[in-house]
């Protein structure tokens, strides 16, 4: 037991991206953002006398609610096996004092506690001052970060948690300090996969939409139109990731209610907020350069993507009904992006059957969702405006969205235009009955409760979804 003179030494636990694995502010500002997004600008006055006054202001508009933070479960056992051998054992953190408290409230852990208050900001060589006002005899310390480097230099013995714990262990070890990585600590490494995980790359097949309208006017000999529809393409990429990234930091706390979204980066804690908040501007000044030489009506498309993406993840996504025909218009914001790119007129047959289209696949995603309740009269819903129940409207919805879409094609199918564009279009009327018993094979999956949270996850790997695809690519050829 770590005693000087007879006197235990106390253990000082960290709190942001220690104890948890997340920073507070961060946590607390996106809260106050998603629930009262007007109070923010009564956040400038306190912002302008500094970052701990900034601190106290939120604390005083946002409650924090413990049971929805993602603790480091290897820190929180480190501590409790050390509080049970008589340890006394410490809170400091930069954290407003308000917060600080409630976390300790929680873990019921901390004899005492050290935090920020209006006017001063407890971190880093302000933090050492503090404890050596208390703890003469020293103190161990646990942190995560570059500022806890002066506690773990001035600590008897310190050990790092989080995912620069090895590297920073071994940068103190250097300076002479008895510093070690946390055993058993499984923190997230956050880095390269886990940002990889955050942009959510494997979305980027419904980007694929830029291209339809290239692709069903047949404009792919011309080297400036392609150079346009790729361009347009990776652009809307990159804003759509920016647009991922922006919904996880508004709906963490739903997010981490959620069996599987508890797991994305954010909510978990595998990639920080500041993190996250810093990479969303660069991914728009990416997608920015790439849209520079395009029409201005894609580059409009794009913006109007961005900013609906965002009414989505703020405020329509609770609305019920509205939220698909959000998903809907998202949807047909990429082929309207494709279609300006590429200085293409839009079929308004197009435009139909996508609309249908994409209403019922987004339909199939909320059925999919409510169909997960527990079965409890009037469940909500996380984060959506539906109850369960719903389901039972919201199918035939769907339902017939599939037969409009279905109808649409026929008809287009069969019309003048056809003969116009294909050589041999009656080829492609064999389209109907695949798209048809195609968007069955899928609401069949749907009902049974097979289906995925995004149907084109489910569709990317459904063999049945890959063998239609194929008969619809082999009719396509044999119309040219």
């Amino acid at each position: 037991m770590s005693a000087i003179n007879g006197k235990r030494v106390p253990l000082v636990v960290d709190l942001d991206g220690t104890l948890v694995r997340t920073d507070l502010l961060c946590e607390v500002l996106f809260t106050l953002l998603r629930h009262r997004p007007w109070r923010f600008l009564l956040l400038l006055p306190a912002l302008l006398r500094g970052r701990a006054a900034l601190k106290a202001r939120v604390a005083a508009e946002i409650e924090l609610d413990p049971h929805r933070l993602p603790w480091n479960e290897a820190v929180v056992e480190f501590v409790q096996a050390r509080a049970a051998t008589g340890q006394p054992i410490w809170l400091a953190t930069a954290a407003d004092q308000r917060h600080a408290e409630t976390v300790a409230r929680h873990l019921g852990l901390f004899d005492r506690i050290f935090a920020s208050s209006p006017g001063h900001n407890l971190k880093g060589w302000r933090k050492v001052e503090a404890l050596r006002k208390v703890a003469p005899a020293g103190f161990d310390y646990i942190g995560d970060a570059g500022a806890d480097w002066p506690l773990l230099l001035e600590a008897r013995r310190g050990w790092t948690a989080g995912p620069a714990a090895e590297r920073l262990a071994r940068a103190a070890s250097r300076r002479g300090a008895r510093v070690e990585a946390l055993p058993g600590d499984d923190s997230p490494t956050g880095g390269g996969i886990s940002l990889v995980q955050l942009i959510r790359p494997h979305q980027w097949l419904k980007n694929a939409l830029v291209l339809l309208p290239l692709v069903t006017a047949h404009h792919w000999h011309d080297a400036a139109t392609v150079t346009n529809s790729l361009l347009a393409l990776a652009a809307f990429c990159l804003v759509a990731s920016a647009a991922y990234v922006l919904n996880d930091l508004l709906d963490v706390e739903h997010d981490r209610e959620h069996p599987r979204k508890r797991e994305r980066p954010i909510a978990s804690g595998a990639v920080s907020q500041p993190l996250a908040l810093g990479l969303l501007p660069l991914l728009l000044l990416a997608a920015t350069g790439l849209a520079l030489p395009l029409p201005w009506q894609a580059a409009a498309a794009l913006l109007a993507y961005f900013l609906l993406t965002t009414l989505y993840s703020v405020y329509l996504k609770r609305v019920a009904f509205i939220d698909i025909l959000t998903l809907t218009l998202l949807y047909n914001l990429r082929i309207v992006c494709g279609a300006a790119a590429a200085g293409i007129w839009l079929s308004y047959w197009l435009v139909a059957f996508t609309l249908f289209l994409f209403l019922a696949l987004a339909t199939m995603k909320r059925v999919n969702e409510l169909r997960e309740l527990s079965g409890a009269a009037d469940q909500r819903a996380i984060g959506r405006g539906y109850v369960s129940g719903d389901e039972r409207l919201l199918l035939p919805f769907g339902i017939g969205c599939s037969m409009a879409a279905t109808v649409v094609l026929g008809l287009y199918m069969t019309g003048d235009t056809m003969r116009e564009v294909y050589s041999r279009p009656l080829s492609l009327v064999a389209l109907v009955p695949v798209v048809l018993l195609w968007q069955g094979h899928l609401w069949l999956a749907t009902i049974r409760g097979r289906m995925h949270d995004d149907p084109l996850v489910y569709a990317v790997r459904d063999p049945a979804t890959w063998g239609a695809g194929a008969v619809a690519l082999g009719l396509f050829v044999a119309s040219l």
